[in-house]
């Protein structure tokens, strides 16, 4: 799992997500099996519920998820890849999910199968800043 921010001009539009994550599975060797976007607030979210969205992809080797909101000019977001098996590769699909957003997760800690990091994001310097 990783999480972070963006700047709101580099995340992708809702009709883009399911592309976005069916491409990055397929580059990561894994097989989708059915994807949905829903934006946030919607009709069965609590009245309080901010702007954002979730989406998930299902893999014939597990999932994708996104989870968003929208903070001015920015996305805060939570990204998971998980894999079973040996065709699919988390790291790879991470890191074809993110590159269109200009995020490079080349380091991954590991912990439990998951890859936590968190960051965030700079214009001026496009790589992995660790938040404290």
């Amino acid at each position: 799992m990783l999480d972070g921010l963006v700047p709101r001009s580099k995340w992708p539009k809702t009709d883009a997500l399911v592309e976005l994550m069916e491409t990055a599975a397929i580059a990561g060797g894994a097989t989708p099996l059915e994807s949905r976007v829903i934006d946030l607030p919607c009709e069965k979210s609590r009245p309080d519920s901010p702007p954002g969205g979730t989406a998930w992809c299902g893999l014939d080797e597990s999932h994708i998820t996104l989870h968003w909101y929208y903070k001015d000019d920015q996305v805060e977001f939570a990204a998971d890849v998980f894999t079973c098996g040996d065709n699919a590769h988390a790291d790879v699909i991470m890191e074809a999910l993110l590159a269109p957003m200009g995020v490079n997760p080349r380091f991954f800690w590991h912990f439990r199968g998951r890859m936590q990091l968190p960051f965030e994001f700079t214009e001026q310097q496009p790589s992995l800043h660790l938040v404290k």
